[in-house]
């Protein structure tokens, strides 16, 4: 699936619960070829809901983070060539959608 989501939108809808998880790859970087982007929610004893709107750019999750509420449009999540980190935002024009759940 080609990425035809604007980025704004895309995690406005994902924020809101209307979308609940973002299959893509990040296009001619191997590293990246299986990231998930999702919203969890559990839902505590008392009966409110903890939402944390997480991302895991590998599949180990061994470099995954996860955002109360609101996803951090700054944070440096990948890391293309030597020193050089990108937010999912500054890159979001090499990301191809692979499925929107």
């Amino acid at each position: 699936m080609e990425n035809k989501l604007e980025y704004k939108n895309m995690m406005n809808l994902l924020e809101e619960g209307q979308i609940h998880e973002v299959s893509f790859h990040i296009t001619d970087y191997a590293h990246y070829k299986s990231c998930k982007l999702f919203r969890n929610v559990d839902v505590l004893h008392n009966g409110n809901e903890l939402i944390m709107i997480c991302i895991d750019p590998v599949p180990d999750r061994s470099e995954s983070v996860c955002f109360y509420k609101k996803y951090d449009h700054t944070y440096k999540v990948f890391n293309l060539g030597k020193n050089k980190k990108y937010s999912l935002k500054q890159i979001w024009d090499r990301v191809g959608i692979k499925e929107i759940k």
